[in-house]
């Protein structure tokens, strides 16, 4: 409407470009067509305009940015001098070369080269896994050596995807290792319903004095024990000083429900007490529990559509992968699982330290960290797929260069040193092959060999490199048991 008004109105718009005396503009390349239209009608024929933007970095192509709008301004504006700032204050001439080589491949309408007085800095580092199970866990081993060797806090650390489903194994490796962490933007694996459904049922198992694990549970799955069935047990619990689950068992109590409630009671009463019984290592316990419950049977029913089924079985069975690898080197039986559990749920509550920063490359711009794992970094993934074209080999021209400037956008954040993997066969998201990414992304043939150390085009050994990993990892262990 403002656009509008500001082209039919002369009146309005004499006046606005009367008021307005000078104008700046930041990160012109985000600026889409209407915010170019209403620039031209509030400047009219004047020239105290001022714009500062990047075309490299453009990143914004599916929310209506149009980097073009740079070069339009040289037409519409002539008298409009252009001044490079071309030196870089963040990071070391090694990373700024090859993201410059990267991003070289892509069109320019103003030629310019980033340039770093901070030193060559050290070679990129290129790193190829056989999974992402693989990759996660490596990269978060890779972190504490770092922290622990150079003794850099882990808040210089950031992991960039380009997909927020990619971060789900980071953060489980990192809750793991109890190392701080901050996601940013995306929703966290632990903040879905099921897998806090699932964490309240382990919590009442430990400790059935859990009142709040109770409430959350006591209808799901749905068993037909309504809400007004919940108020009696838990008004009866107030009023006799019991905890909710020693009021469900009590049987004064259960004889003012339906016959059918009760029955319903029982069982979900029966199902608890048997696997606080339980021996076993935690990942036992669960997947007993879970199985009894039919709760994964019950999520893919409660699902609203297929994809919805598919995720959400997914994350459970996620869960319960993550409660076995726990179960190996963490907790030997369910109270150590869960006392290990909360004692991260009061550090992320007390945010004592801050941690290793999580984050989309979209929501990376503008930020800086010394230390940068660019993850899965792969055709399909990186460029996505979505701007690649079906029938073309070289995919779509300015989707792919779009996703080529994200890629130098991902690689500028790093000051001091820049990590990229990809993994050499991925599955899909809901676990096929056919149309999961495969391999190296292009991006990467782009970096000159000579700035990576482990670049695919120098094929260094599978051997080599997992020797080098398992180095870091000895000598981080050693380091511990000192």
């Amino acid at each position: 409407q403002s656009l509008w008004l500001l082209q039919k109105n002369d009146t309005v718009r004499t006046r606005w470009q009367h008021h307005i005396g000078y104008l700046m503009v930041d990160e012109y390349q985000d600026t889409n067509a209407s915010q170019y239209q209403m620039l031209k009608a509030l400047m009219g024929t004047g020239n105290h305009l001022t714009c500062v933007g990047d075309d490299d970095q453009s990143i914004y192509g599916w929310r209506g940015a149009q980097p073009e709008n740079l070069q339009l301004l040289q037409q519409d504006f002539p008298g409009l001098k252009v001044q490079k700032l071309e030196q870089n204050y963040r990071s070391s001439s090694t990373i700024l070369e090859a993201a410059n080589a990267v991003v070289q491949n892509n069109p320019h309408p103003f030629d310019k080269k980033i340039w770093s007085d901070l030193g060559t800095g050290d070679a990129i580092q290129i790193n190829t896994y056989d999974s992402p199970e693989a990759e996660a866990e490596t990269i978060v081993t890779d972190i504490m050596f770092h922290h622990r060797v150079s003794q850099l806090p882990y808040s210089d650390f950031a992991i960039l995807y380009r997909s927020n489903h990619q971060a789900k194994l980071f953060e489980q490796q990192l809750r793991t290792h109890n190392l701080p962490y901050q996601m940013s933007g995306g929703r966290s694996f632990f903040d879905y319903a099921e897998i806090k459904d699932m964490m309240a049922y382990l919590r009442l198992l430990v400790n059935p004095r859990d009142n709040a694990a109770f409430l959350r549970i006591i209808n799901t799955p749905k068993r037909g024990i309504g809400l007004q069935s919940v108020k009696h047990i838990t008004g009866a619990a107030a009023q006799q000083k019991m905890t909710f689950l020693q009021a469900a068992q009590a049987p004064h109590i259960a004889a003012g429900l339906t016959p059918s409630v009760q029955k319903k009671l029982k069982y979900f009463c029966h199902i608890i007490k048997q696997h606080q019984k339980m021996q076993g290592k935690p990942i036992e316990v669960a997947s007993s529990l879970f199985k009894h419950l039919d709760f994964i049977n019950w999520v893919n029913i409660n699902a609203n559509n297929k994809v919805a089924k598919i995720s959400k079985v997914k994350l459970v069975k996620d869960c319960l992968k993550w409660i076995e690898a726990l179960s190996k080197n963490k907790a030997s039986n369910l109270d150590e699982l869960m006392n290990y559990l909360s004692l991260q749920t009061s550090k992320d509550e007390e945010e004592a330290e801050p941690g290793v920063s999580m984050m989309t490359l979209h929501a990376a711009k503008g930020l800086e960290f010394s230390q940068v794992y660019m993850v899965g970094v792969e055709e399909g993934i990186l460029p996505h797929r979505n701007s690649i074209s079906d029938d073309e080999d070289n995919g779509s021209e300015q989707g792919v260069e779009e996703e080529r400037r994200l890629m130098y956008v991902g690689m500028t954040r790093a000051m001091k040193n820049l990590r990229i993997s990809y993994i050499k066969k991925r599955k899909s998201r809901f676990g096929e092959d056919e149309s999961g990414p495969r391999g190296a992304s292009r991006f990467l043939d782009e970096i000159p060999h000579e700035l990576a150390a482990g670049h695919p085009g120098m094929k260094k050994s599978e051997e080599a490199q997992k020797e080098q990993n398992k180095n870091n990892f000895d000598a981080l262990i050693a380091m511990l048991k000192e």
